[in-house]
């Protein structure tokens, strides 16, 4: 029955730029959770390396600080921008311990 699901521990989580669209959806304000980015290149660099542990490969850039920066200006300190540009652009590490291109 569809009111089974009206239940204790169903869920559903809906994303939306529009404020106003996100309240109409879910009906009360107290349902709306605001999500902003994140400031820190250190964080991004965290769920980046976390996404791709589970990848067969290492993740060692030959520059570490000029690469978080460019990390968080490509993801624009959103987390799951992030984790979706560790599967589009992981960062491989060569035999000789520099990074390698895609």
């Amino acid at each position: 029955m569809w009111n089974d699901t009206i239940g204790f521990g169903g869920r559903v989580i809906v994303t939306s730029r529009n404020e106003r669209l996100a309240k109409k959806i879910v009906g009360e304000e107290e349902n709306v959770l605001r999500l902003f980015p994140r400031s820190d290149a250190e964080s991004v660099w965290e769920i980046y390396s976390d996404a791709v542990l589970g990848a067969p490969m290492k993740v060692n850039p030959r520059y570490p600080g000029r690469f978080k920066q460019e990390l968080m200006d490509k993801s624009c300190g959103v987390p799951l921008a992030a984790r979706m540009l560790s599967k589009l652009e992981p960062v491989k590490v060569d035999e000789t311990g520099g990074d390698m291109e895609k």
